[in-house]
């Protein structure tokens, strides 16, 4: 079985067991699940807007250790693309527990995109060499305004605001290739 279909399994299962809107939680049990790979809450991504589908936290916690189990074959995907390491965080609570982000974050247009993106970059020495250089980390954050979408670099951390509960999310791969060029 591979890992498309076991994402839409898992969906499938938050669905059926009967994911909640933003309305119908308690201000009590409306708090974005334990962070797990790089979190530092700085993203801004805030609180998902009212009427989006939130998961429980049970659910929220499985997606979530589920994209974190996927986050070394993207280190690796990674160094086969540029020939180097890189460290990949995720601001989980840009996300909180809003379904259709974290279901994005785990398809396509998450981490896979970010690392896709080098794949536009990292096609001779040169290319790869400015990423080794440049390029220590590659970070992901939710945003919910469509003002707040980018991707920069600043200190070794290549740091990408997405819209991940909406399609389209902000940038494609071509997008966000063209913008770390820039930077570099």
């Amino acid at each position: 079985m591979n890992k498309s279909m076991v994402c839409v399994g898992l969906v499938a299962l938050v669905v059926a067991c009967g994911g909640k809107t933003a309305e119908a939680q308690s201000p009590a049990t409306t708090s974005s699940p334990t962070p797990l790979v790089g979190e530092s809450g700085s993203g801004g991504g805030g609180t998902a807007p009212a009427g989006r589908t939130q998961m429980s936290e049970l659910e929220a916690r499985r997606v979530t250790d589920a994209i974190k189990s996927e986050i070394p074959g993207h280190r690796d995907r990674f160094k086969s693309i540029c020939g180097s390491e890189v460290n990949i965080e995720i601001d989980w609570a840009s996300f909180g527990r809003d379904m259709e982000a974290l279901k994005r974050l785990w398809g396509n247009v998450g981490v896979q995109r970010l690392v896709d993106a080098f794949k536009h970059v990292c096609v001779d020495a040169a290319g790869k060499s400015a990423v080794k250089g440049k390029v220590k980390t590659i970070r992901a954050i939710n945003v919910w305004d469509e003002d707040k979408v980018s991707a920069t670099l600043s200190g070794g951390t290549f740091t990408v605001k997405l819209r991940y509960g909406y399609m389209p999310p902000g940038m494609n791969e071509t997008d966000i290739a063209g913008a770390l060029i820039k930077a570099l």
